[in-house]
């Protein structure tokens, strides 16, 4: 018992630092950290905001967890891309339709 439960929370703690280490991969893309063009953020940024929405359209909560970042990431990727013009407000509506 005490053993089973011992291994139990080296799997969480394991668990944890992948899905830590997953998100910290995922968000440098769109980072200052990253050499990308505006550009390449604004498209990682897009992939990173759709398969979160999806996978937590299908019922993901890590996915789910992540939307509301995805989504001001996106959005300010999408502002230095596009300025206030209308790729902008093209996003902005797609981010209000997702909510």
């Amino acid at each position: 018992e005490k053993q089973q439960q011992i291994q139990d929370q080296a799997t969480q703690s394991l668990a944890s630092t992948f899905s830590s280490l997953t998100d910290y991969a995922k968000g440098l893309s769109t980072s200052d950290a990253s050499p990308l063009s505006v550009a390449d953020k604004y498209a990682a940024a897009n992939d990173n905001l759709h398969a979160d929405y999806q996978a937590a359209l299908g019922g993901n909560s890590t996915a789910l967890g992540s939307i509301q970042s995805d989504m001001q990431t996106f959005l300010s990727l999408s502002k230095s891309l596009n300025g206030g013009g209308i790729g902008y407000t093209t996003d902005y509506q797609q981010i209000v339709t997702m909510l």
